[in-house]
């Protein structure tokens, strides 16, 4: 099944789409760290009328579902920050290998930043880690998601090319 749309209509409704995802991920990240709703709601319209952010938002298929996958692995962190629970870090580890299956160069410079945030938590980070399921399971999920978007993008390209 593909869009009725030609050319680059469904790769910019694609960004589109993750340029919304990603400000909903962020208003919900700055609730979860304390904010307002008024400081969530002044930080996502900043972020949305940037124009580092929508300039990055017209390469099609790459920053915006890269910049959603990030919040969501910034979101997933700050639950294990809170709560303790590994379940966080697994799925934090799943948006981790989406994202570096996507495009690695921007989940590894972008996870710097996350460090201060994880540096006054690093030892329930360990604590949390050391239980063998959590860490097997982080592994796990890490390659899944770092093979399974590729494989996903291969398909959806190739059923486009096909439809022609």
């Amino acid at each position: 099944m593909s869009l009725p749309f030609d050319g680059a209509i469904p790769g910019n409704l694609f960004s589109t789409l993750f340029s919304i995802l990603t400000l909903c991920a962020l208003y919900f990240l700055c609730r979860l760290i304390d904010l307002s709703e008024l400081e969530s709601a002044l930080a996502v319209g900043v972020m949305a009328v940037s124009t580092a952010f929508w300039s990055q938002s017209i390469v099609l298929e790459v920053y915006t579902l890269n910049s959603f996958l990030f919040i969501c692995m910034m979101i997933c962190c700050f639950c294990f920050s809170r709560a303790g629970d590994g379940r966080w870090l697994v799925s934090g580890s799943l948006f981790l290998g989406l994202g570096l299956s996507n495009h690695w160069p921007l989940i590894v410079a972008s996870s710097l930043c996350l460090l201060p945030f994880l540096l006054w938590k690093i030892h329930p980070l360990f604590k949390g880690a050391e239980e063998p399921d959590v860490i097997g399971w982080m592994c796990i999920v890490t390659c899944i998601g770092f093979v399974a978007l590729p494989v996903d993008v291969y398909q959806v390209r190739q059923s486009h090319d096909h439809d022609r």
